[in-house]
C-alpha cells in the first residue's frame, strides 16, 4: 500500500471526534471494567463508526487521514485501567493504590507521596482533599514522563526498524484497511467488512453479552461460550500433571491468523507448547515446581509458572532476540544511524521530526525520572535506577519494536524491575511505592506500528505526535471527572463494582508478595540458558534458511497456550481452506478487511452490552 499525498489529520473535525469518546464513552468504558473486568475491547471502531458517519451524514467525508486520527486517538481516552501506549486510567490507579495502602499495607509507614491514608480521605472519596494534591501532582509528572520517553524511543526505532530494516508489522495493514474502508466506503471492501462485522458482532452478543446481561439482571452469571478459553488442565491433570491446554474463543485471536506469517505463528504456537505444556510437566515431575497446586486452571497455571519458573529464562530470551538480529546485521544500525545525521544536516521534511527532538527528549524524560525516583527513594542504589528508567526501556523498545515488525503482537519481558529490586538487597517499603507501574512498557513497540500505519495512511508524523498528546490531555481530563463521580457513588472495590471486588485483592496480594521478598527471580544459569538458545536458533535459521522466527519464539514464552493455539488455527485455516475457497488473490486482498469488519464487530457489539449492563446495574447502586 502507498501512503499517497500527506494529507492534514490533525482537524477540527478529527479533534471533535475524540473529545466525543472521550467525553460520551469513556464512563462506558470505565463502569465495564470495574463491573465485569473487560477493557475497551474493540470500542474505538464504534466510535470511528459513529464519527464517520455523522460526517458522512452532513456530506463531508472524512478524509482517511481524519479518519486515522479518530480511530487511533479515540482508544487512548477509553482506556480504563494500567498502562498501555494509548492511554492511563492515572486517577483509577490511584484509587487503586489507597486501596492497596490501606488494606494490604496495614502497620507499614505510607509514604505521603503515594497516596493518603488517613480516615478522613477514605470516607471522603474525593481528589479534592489536600491531601491527594501531593500524590496526583507525581503520578500525573511520571505520566507525562512516561509517553515522552516512549514516543521518542518510538521514533529512534522508527527509522530502524521501518525505514532502514522495512520489516513487514503485519498487523499495521489491518488497522490501515479499517481506516480505509470506514473513510472512503469503497463498494467492495464494505461489503466484506460489514458481513465480518456482523458475523463477529452475532458472536459478541451471545458470548459476552449473555454472562454481562444475565449477571446484570439475575446476578449470576451464564456463560454459552468459555471466556476467555476452554480449559483442559482438568481433563489432562490425571494423564500429565503439571501441563496446560486450551483454545482460546476471543474471535480476533483467530481472525489475526489470518494476517500473520505461518512461520511466526508456528514459533509462537511451539515455544508457547513447549513451556506451558511439555516444560510445566516436567518441571512438576521433576519436583522443580514446588508452588503447583492440583486442580489448577489455564490461567493460574500460566501465572505461577512464569512467576516460579520460567521468568529468568524469559528474561534471556528476550533481550537476546532483541539484541542478536541487530548484531548479526550491524549495517542496519549503521543506515539507521547515518540517515538520522544525514536528516541533521540538511533541512528536515515537512511532518517529519528532526532527530536531535526525539534524542534529547528521550535523554531527557528518561533523566527526569531517574532523578524523581532518587528524590523519593534516596538510599537505594542509583546504578540500578538508572538501568531501570534509561538503559532497559531502550533495549526493550528494540525488542517489542522488533516483535511488532515480525508478528504484530504486543510482547513483554516480565518483572525486570522487581528482580532487580530484590537483587538490590534494599528493603524499604518505599521503592516498591514509586509510581512506576508499567514503565518500561511495551509501548515503544506499539507506537512504531501506528507510525507504519501512518506513512501507509499519508500521515504527519507531527500530526501523529500532536494528536497523541491533546488525546492523552482529553483521556486525563475525562478519567479524572468520571472516576471522581463513579467513586463518590459507591467505594471501590464494593458490591457495587463486582470486578474490582474479586480482582483488586488478588492484585494486591500478588504484589504484596513482591514486597515481602517471596519470589526469587535471580537465576544467571537460565538467563544465560534462554540467551544462548535464542543465539543457537537464530544461527541455526540464518545457515540453514529454516523459517523459525527467534522473536516468535521469545513472543510465545509469554503467550498463553491457548491463544497460541487459536492463533495457529486462525494461521492454518486462512491459509489451507480460505485461500484456497475464496481464490488466493481474492484473499490477499480482503483478508485484512475481514479482520478490520471483525474487529468493528466486537467493539459495536461489547459497546451495545457493555451499555446495557451498566444501566442495569447503576440502577441497583445507591450513593454510601
Amino acid at each position: 500500500m502507498t501512503n499517497g499525498l500527506e494529507r492534514k489529520g490533525l482537524t477540527i473535525r478529527s479533534i471533535l471526534g475524540i473529545v466525543y469518546a472521550g467525553m460520551i464513552l469513556q464512563p462506558a468504558v470505565l463502569w465495564l471494567a470495574l463491573v465485569t473486568g473487560l477493557g475497551p475491547g474493540g470500542i474505538n471502531f464504534a466510535a470511528t463508526l459513529f464519527v464517520t458517519e455523522l460526517a458522512l451524514l452532513a456530506g463531508s467525508p472524512l478524509s482517511k487521514q481524519e479518519t486515522f486520527i479518530v480511530y487511533l486517538f479515540s482508544f487512548l481516552t477509553l482506556v480504563p485501567a494500567g498502562v498501555t501506549a494509548f492511554g492511563e486510567a492515572v486517577f483509577l490507579n490511584l484509587v487503586y493504590n489507597q486501596y492497596f495502602a490501606v488494606n494490604a499495607l496495614y502497620g507499614f509507614n505510607i509514604p505521603p507521596w503515594f497516596c493518603p491514608v488517613s480516615s478522613e480521605t477514605v470516607y471522603m472519596r474525593s481528589f479534592l482533599h489536600p491531601d491527594w494534591t501531593i500524590p496526583t501532582l507525581f503520578m500525573v509528572i511520571f505520566t507525562l514522563l512516561f509517553k515522552i520517553a516512549d514516543i521518542s524511543m518510538a521514533l529512534l526505532c522508527r527509522e530502524i526498524f521501518i525505514k532502514q530494516e522495512k520489516l513487514p508489522f503485519p498487523l499495521a495493514e489491518v488497522d490501515a484497511q479499517a481506516c480505509l474502508t470506514l473513510g472512503e466506503r469503497e463498494e467492495g471492501k464494505m461489503r466484506v467488512f460489514s458481513l465480518s462485522a456482523l458475523i463477529v458482532f452475532a458472536y459478541a452478543l451471545i458470548a459476552y453479552g449473555t454472562p454481562m446481561l444475565s449477571h446484570a439482571i439475575f446476578g449470576v452469571a451464564t456463560t454459552p461460550i468459555p471466556i476467555p478459553w476452554f480449559d483442559f488442565n482438568y481433563n489432562l491433570e490425571p494423564i500429565l500433571p503439571g501441563a496446560s491446554f486450551g483454545i482460546a474463543t476471543d474471535p480476533m485471536t483467530f481472525v489475526f491468523g489470518f494476517i500473520l506469517p505461518l512461520s511466526v505463528i508456528v514459533s509462537i504456537f511451539a515455544s508457547s507448547f513447549a513451556i506451558f505444556f511439555i516444560g510445566n510437566y516436567l518441571m512438576k515431575e521433576w519436583g522443580l515446581w514446588a508452588q503447583w497446586l492440583p486442580g489448577m486452571n489455564v490461567g493460574d497455571s500460566y501465572t505461577q509458572s512464569i512467576l516460579h519458573v520460567w521468568a529468568p529464562a524469559i528474561i534471556g530470551v528476550s533481550v537476546s532476540a532483541a539484541l542478536i538480529p541487530l548484531l548479526a546485521r550491524p549495517q542496519i544500525l549503521i543506515r539507521a544511524f547515518k540517515s538520522i545525521v544525514k536528516i541533521e544536516l540538511k533541512a528536515v521534511e515537512p511532518g517529519e521530526v528532526p532527530p536531535f527532538v526525539f534524542l534529547i527528549g528521550y535523554l531527557a524524560s528518561t533523566a527526569a525520572t531517574a532523578f524523581l525516583f532518587h528524590l523519593l527513594v534516596p538510599d537505594f542504589p542509583w546504578t540500578i535506577i538508572v538501568f531501570i528508567t534509561i538503559i532497559w526501556p531502550l533495549i526493550l523498545s528494540l525488542y517489542t519494536s522488533r516483535g511488532r515488525g515480525e508478528t504484530g503482537l504486543s510482547l513483554e519481558v516480565p518483572y525486570i524491575r522487581e528482580g532487580l529490586t530484590l537483587l538490590s538487597g534494599y528493603r524499604g517499603i518505599d521503592v516498591w511505592l514509586v509510581p512506576l507501574r508499567g514503565f518500561p512498557s511495551a509501548s515503544g513497540g506499539a507506537h512504531v506500528q501506528w507510525l507504519k500505519v501512518s506513512e501507509m495512511l499519508g500521515v504527519k508524523v507531527t500530526d501523529y505526535i500532536k494528536g497523541y498528546f491533546i488525546a492523552l490531555a482529553i483521556a486525563l481530563v475525562m478519567n479524572f471527572i468520571y472516576t471522581s463521580i463513579i467513586w463518590s457513588m459507591a467505594p471501590i472495590p464494593s458490591y457495587v463494582f463486582p470486578a474490582a471486588q474479586i480482582y483488586w485483592p488478588l492484585s494486591a496480594s500478588f504484589f504484596k508478595l513482591w514486597i515481602s521478598g517471596g519470589v526469587s527471580l535471580i537465576n544467571p544459569p537460565l538467563i544465560f540458558g534462554g540467551a544462548v538458545i535464542i543465539g543457537l536458533l537464530y544461527a541455526f535459521s540464518q545457515l540453514l534458511h529454516v523459517p523459525i522466527s527467534v522473536i516468535g519464539v521469545a513472543g510465545g514464552m509469554t503467550t498463553p497456550i491457548p491463544t497460541a493455539t487459536t492463533l495457529l488455527i486462525g494461521g492454518l485455516v486462512g491459509r489451507f481452506v480460505s485461500q484456497r475457497v475464496m481464490g488466493r488473490d481474492w484473499w490477499q486482498k480482503y483478508r485484512a478487511v475481514i479482520v478490520a469488519g471483525a474487529g468493528t464487530g466486537i467493539g459495536v457489539g461489547m459497546g451495545l452490552v457493555g451499555g446495557l449492563a451498566i444501566v442495569l446495574r447503576s440502577m441497583g447502586a445507591v450513593r454510601y
